[in-house]
C-alpha cells in the first residue's frame, strides 16, 4: 500500500469515527415516586435530590405521591410541595398522585373535600402549565391550551430525541371512581383523559417519533377490570397496536420495582409495550432510564440504589 495513502486513509477513517461519535449522542432521564413517606426518609430522600442534582439527566419524571395517604393536606403542603418541586436543578415533570388530593377526605388528612384540593393543588402548583418545574425549565404542551380542556393543567407533553414524552394523571385509589358516591369528577377526567391519550398518539404518528413515553401514578396493570381504569386501559391497548413502535410507561402506586409487559390486545400480547414501576416508600431508590436511539427498544432501564 503506498506510504503516503495509509496515513490518509487511518486520518479518513478517525474522522469518520469522530463523527459517528458526535452524532450519536445516548442521553438519560430519571424516574421516582411515592416518596418520602416517613420522617427517618427524608435524610435519603435528600440524597436522592442531590445525586439528581449533581449529575446531567435531561429531566426526571416524578409520577406522584410527594406525601403519605395519612399526612395532612394544609394549603401549607402544597406551597411547600410546589418548592420541592422546583429544587431540582434540571426540568422536572410531575403528576399528581392520590396522596395529593383523593386521600384527603380521610380524617387523618384533615377531612378535606378531595376535588376542592384537586383544584387547589392545580391552582397552587400548575400556575405555569406551558413549562416544567425545576430551576432549568422546558417548554411543555398543556392539555389546558386545548379548547374546553382549560383546567387540565397538569397533562403534559415535550418531545425529547425523537421520543414523545407525556404526564396523564391517573392516579390510585381507583382513579378516584367511587363505589358510592358523585363521580362527576372521574367521569370528566376519564373523558380528557382519553382525549388526551388520543391526542398524544397522534401527535406520535404525525411527527413519526421513534416512541412513546407515559408518566402516570396508578398501578393501572394489577387490576385491568378496575372501572377507574379499564376504559383507559381498552383505549391504551389499542393506541399502543396501532402505533406499532416502542411505548414505554411508567408508574407508581404499589412501590415495588417491577419491569413487564402486561398488556394484550384481540388475545395477543403487546411485544412493542414495556411498563415501568418505580421504586417507592420505604425504598428510597431511582430508575434511570437510558434513551438509545441505536436500540431498536430504544429504551435500557437501570435502578440507581441510594445509600
Amino acid at each position: 500500500m503506498n506510504k503516503i495513502f495509509l496515513p490518509l486513509l487511518c486520518m479518513m477513517l478517525m474522522a469518520t469515527s469522530a463523527i459517528a461519535q458526535k452524532t450519536y449522542e445516548p442521553t438519560y432521564f430519571y424516574a421516582f415516586g411515592d416518596m418520602p413517606y416517613e420522617d427517618h426518609q427524608v435524610t435519603p430522600y435528600k440524597r436522592l435530590v442531590q445525586l439528581i442534582n449533581d449529575t446531567n439527566p435531561a429531566f426526571s419524571i416524578h409520577v406522584g405521591d410527594t406525601k403519605s395517604g395519612h399526612s395532612y393536606c394544609s394549603d401549607e403542603f402544597y406551597a411547600e410541595n410546589l418548592k420541592h418541586l422546583n429544587q431540582f436543578k434540571q426540568p422536572l415533570l410531575y403528576t399528581p398522585g392520590d396522596n395529593e388530593w383523593t386521600d384527603c377526605d380521610r380524617e387523618d388528612c384533615g377531612s378535606y373535600n378531595a376535588t376542592e384540593r384537586l383544584n387547589f393543588l392545580r391552582k397552587t402548583l400548575f400556575m405555569n402549565p406551558s413549562e416544567s418545574f425545576g430551576i432549568n425549565r422546558i417548554p411543555v404542551i398543556s392539555q389546558s391550551s386545548y379548547p374546553s380542556y382549560g383546567q387540565y393543567v397538569e397533562n403534559a407533553m415535550w418531545v425529547h430525541k425523537d421520543i414523545l414524552f407525556s404526564t396523564v394523571h391517573i392516579c390510585g385509589s381507583s382513579n378516584n371512581y367511587l363505589e358510592e358516591g358523585d363521580n362527576s369528577e372521574f367521569i370528566e377526567r376519564e373523558a380528557a383523559d382519553l382525549f388526551w391519550l388520543k391526542t398524544i398518539f397522534e401527535k406520535a404518528q404525525t411527527d413519526n417519533v421513534r416512541g412513546v413515553v407515559l408518566a402516570f401514578h396508578a398501578n393501572v396493570f394489577n387490576n385491568q377490570n378496575n372501572i377507574g381504569y379499564k376504559r383507559l386501559l381498552e383505549e391504551l391497548r389499542k393506541l399502543i397496536f396501532e402505533f406499532g413502535k416502542p411505548v414505554l410507561a411508567i408508574y407508581g402506586d404499589t412501590h415495588n420495582f417491577v419491569i413487564n409487559q402486561p398488556l394484550r390486545y384481540e388475545g395477543k400480547l403487546l411485544k412493542n409495550f414495556t411498563a415501568l414501576q418505580v421504586f417507592g416508600s420505604p425504598n428510597i431508590h431511582l430508575i434511570k432510564v437510558h434513551v438509545d436511539k441505536e436500540n431498536d427498544d430504544l429504551f435500557d432501564i437501570e435502578p440507581v440504589y441510594i445509600d
